[in-house]
């Protein structure tokens, strides 16, 4: 029965933390669009463009050439729907790795499910980034996590599985690689029965603890990049010193001899065989060589991350106490261990630690996980009927040096240096715990209370843990959310789940550039943008922040592929722009100059269309659109409607069943009883199309119905002489006076709040536009002047959530 339980337990978490995840990886997108960026060249390789030598990218074959040959084969073109499906498998599967690991140490079901359910939420940051090589780069380390549980039971076995994926996170991301090398290195030479190899092997690591300084250089003069620096030194440091320290019995006798060929030969392996499955497909070793090695240091990193002055400093000196505390504590005690004191910093440290990593503070969770590692190496009492010195030191290593990995752009990249410290945080709580479970059954002074406060401690503290996360991520929460989205509904991106207004904004770029522009340029690069407008520039390079990273001779390049059409265009996210170059602006260029030449023909809220030719006419939609009924709606920005007195919306319909064409309200989507809340445009039951404004006593009604299933072409203006409704070229419905501005926040097309409910359109639109009556350019950032972003810096205001608009 007990063994029926758990099962049960582990299938419900399981199903509920895959539909939190599958669910959550369609409901981001985020504008600094690395997924855009690796899609395109994925896109590329995919048609028969050769990887590194005319595709360009620093990420390795060990993530691209699995998705390349699953689309060769599949005869399908890799696209966000797709893309969004890989993020949820890599995501739920490093969780589950995670949790497996926990169990391999602990043999404890319950906590192994409950971190099942904390690593899924404590992932959620992959989101941030669908397709970025980080997603494989996860997948290897929770695989390097079980085979360090394994190396006890089957070393041989276990030292080439970590070969095989050190030298896969080498050619993932080559510092996860270096790392990974420094960490097994660190781990198995620690475990060298001869004292004199051990601390050769903890020298050769050592300079592991300068590299924050080295790869940080330009930035040091911050503070806080400095307490970052300091941080991650001491914590490398840290594993230094273990192996230094480490006694005698702590050693494994022929270990060598059996295992150091074996990593070596799943090194060599997987490295040769990547490689030479990027020479079959068509590259050069050179190549990929220099694109893998080479190419990245002429880049030195941007710091985007940022922390008040003083406050990395702080956090540096709380990890170097915490680092001093575990070292005093594990290396005074004769049998390298200690008793009831050790147990309850491990349980205290370890619970804290995850509690940390449950909240979102990426700063703090560093502080308190990274110095406690070393935790993991002293043997305590909870520990001692699992400890094996070979499994804990090889995962400690690997988490020391997997957490530098936060460098050079400490930006979501320290959420995932702290998996696997996480991981061991983990198994130093659990340790902690049954340690002082078992001394509270020794103690026969109040015996029964002790024993009782022992165990209910824990336990209410790990019940406080998984409570957290249910109440930060609960799936009912999770799928109301999802629901409550539309459907982005663009080429490749059908299954997406956006806000309105985020829906609102890609659309109507997407929707001109593919009505207006032969080719497009983004400034900093918006890649999805690009792959659903079809208009992909004929260059190897157009990376997101291209004038920070592209050299003169590659920009011209861009600049020939892009400059070239009869219609082209760029398009300007000045946000970006800001947050990209940590608001100094991007360096004067020659393509940058070209981009400045475009006189701005369209803007609304964060994104300026530049092109050759002003219109007074903006799409909409672009093309046939079709709408299920249900959930689906485009978003029209607010900005096109609002407080404009003279517009013209013109749309071509086809549907046999009544619902709103266009709706607007004060608060978002799908709020329940919105104060504002009315549909301007709708279809009637009998199939006639009728429009009313807000303040109107009078509602006009077409003449004609459109219940006949074919195109049916639909007029409304409103201005200074009144409201008039066209459709199919018939004499106009009108109402005479002057039709009251809008003032509502949020629009769109196929849904509207009407009758006291949500309704939504089915059928299908086709080539909606609007028009000013003035003819002149469609918006202006009225809200904020003509540069928004100088009044909140670039950082703030993603943060805030205006450009992403989650």
């Amino acid at each position: 029965m007990r063994g029926a339980a758990r099962l049960t337990a582990l299938l419900l978490t399981a199903a509920a933390a895959g539909a939190y995840v599958y669910l959550q990886s369609h409901m981001r997108f985020a504008f600094w669009d690395d997924e855009g960026h690796l899609l395109m060249d994925l896109t590329r390789a995919v048609a028969g463009r050769p990887l590194y030598d005319d595709v360009f990218t620093v990420y390795g074959p060990a993530h691209l050439l699995p998705r390349m040959l699953f689309f060769q084969n599949l005869g399908a073109a890799p696209t966000h729907d797709w893309n969004r499906v890989f993020t949820a498998v890599s995501w739920f599967g490093t969780a589950g790795l995670g949790a497996g690991a926990v169990y391999l140490f602990t043999r404890s079901w319950p906590f192994a499910t409950a971190m099942l359910a904390l690593l899924t939420v404590f992932l959620t940051a992959l989101r941030d980034g669908p397709a970025h090589a980080q997603e494989t780069a996860m997948v290897l380390l929770g695989a390097a996590a079980v085979c360090c549980a394994l190396l006890p039971r089957w070393p041989v076995m276990a030292s080439g599985c970590l070969g095989v994926i050190t030298g896969s996170l080498l050619l993932t991301k080559v510092n996860l690689g270096l790392f990974a090398i420094a960490g097994v290195s660190l781990g198995l030479g620690g475990l060298v029965a001869s004292r004199r190899l051990r601390r050769l092997a903890a020298t050769a690591s050592a300079p592991a603890a300068a590299s924050p300084f080295v790869l940080m250089f330009p930035h040091l003069s911050q503070p806080w990049v400095l307490g970052y620096a300091l941080l991650s030194a001491a914590t490398a440091a840290a594993a230094t010193v273990a192996a230094w320290r480490q006694p005698k019995e702590g050693a494994w006798e022929g270990l060598p001899a059996r295992c150091a060929p074996a990593a070596l030969a799943g090194f060599a392996a997987s490295a040769a065989g990547l490689l030479g499955g990027v020479c079959l497909a068509g590259s050069t070793l050179s190549g990929a060589l220099y694109m893998l090695f080479v190419w990245p240091l002429r880049f030195p990193g941007q710091a985007i991350g940022h922390l008040d002055p003083g406050a990395g400093v702080a956090v540096a000196a709380l990890g170097l106490a915490g680092l001093t505390l575990a070292a005093a504590l594990g290396f005074r005690g004769r049998d390298g261990g200690s008793g009831l004191v050790l147990d309850l910093l491990k349980a205290v440290a370890g619970t804290v630690a995850i509690a940390a990593a449950l909240s979102g503070n990426m700063v703090l969770t560093m502080a308190l996980i990274a110095p406690g590692v070393p935790l993991l190496l002293i043997r305590s009492a909870g520990a001692s009927s699992r400890y094996h010195p070979a499994s804990r030191r090889v995962l400690a290593a690997l988490a020391v040096f997997e957490n530098l990995q936060a460098y050079p752009v400490p930006g979501a990249q320290v959420i995932w240096a702290n998996y696997l410290p996480l991981i061991v945080m983990a198994v130093n709580a659990y340790d902690g715990w049954s340690g002082l479970v078992a001394a509270a059954g020794a103690i026969r002074w109040r015996r029964g209370v002790a024993l009782a406060a022992a165990g209910t401690a824990p336990a209410a503290a790990l019940g406080l843990l998984v409570a957290l996360t249910l109440w930060k991520a609960h799936p009912l929460t999770t799928a109301a959310d999802w629901r409550h989205r539309p459907r982005l509904g663009l080429p490749g991106a059908q299954n997406l789940r956006l806000n309105v207004d985020q829906n609102a904004r890609l659309n109507w770029a997407v929707a001109n550039i593919r009505a207006r522009c032969d080719t497009l340029l983004g400034r900093p690069a918006l890649n999805s943008i690009n792959l659903w407008s079809g208009r992909l520039p004929e260059t190897r390079y157009y990376s997101g922040a291209w004038p920070l990273i592209h050299s003169e001779a590659e920009q011209r390049d861009m600049l020939r592929a892009v400059a070239g059409g009869q219609r082209p265009c760029a398009l300007e996210f000045p946000l970006m722009s800001e947050f990209w170059s940590r608001g100094a602006g991007f360096p004067a260029s020659e393509l940058g100059a070209w981009v400045d030449s475009l006189p701005r023909a369209s803007a609304i809220d964060h994104f300026d269309l530049r092109s050759r030719e002003a219109w007074p006419t903006d799409y909409l939609i672009h093309g046939v659109r079709e709408f299920d009924g249900r959930s689906d709606a485009v978003g029209v920005p607010g900005a096109v409607l609002r407080k404009v007195t003279g517009w013209t919306i013109r749309l071509r319909v086809r549907t046999s069943a009544a619902g709103p064409l266009l709706g607007g309200q004060s608060p978002r989507m799908f709020t329940p009883h919105p104060e504002q809340g009315t549909a301007l445009l709708k279809v009637l039951s009998d199939g006639r199309v009728e429009a009313a404004l807000p303040g109107m006593t009078t509602r006009v009604v077409s003449a004609r119905s459109v219940f006949d299933g074919e195109w049916h072409d639909v007029t409304l203006s409103a201005g200074s002489g009144g409201l008039s409704l066209i459709a199919d070229g018939s004499e106009p419905s009108r109402w005479q006076g002057t039709a009251p501005p809008l003032t509502m926040a949020h629009y769109q097309l196929g849904a509207a709040w009407d009758e006291g409910a949500w309704r939504f359109f089915r059928g299908s639109l086709a080539n909606v536009t609007i028009t000013r009556d003035s003819g002149a350019l469609l918006v202006t950032r009225a809200q904020e002047g003509d540069n928004p972003q100088r009044s909140r810096s670039g950082r703030d205001r993603i943060r805030a959530g205006l450009p992403t608009a989650e």
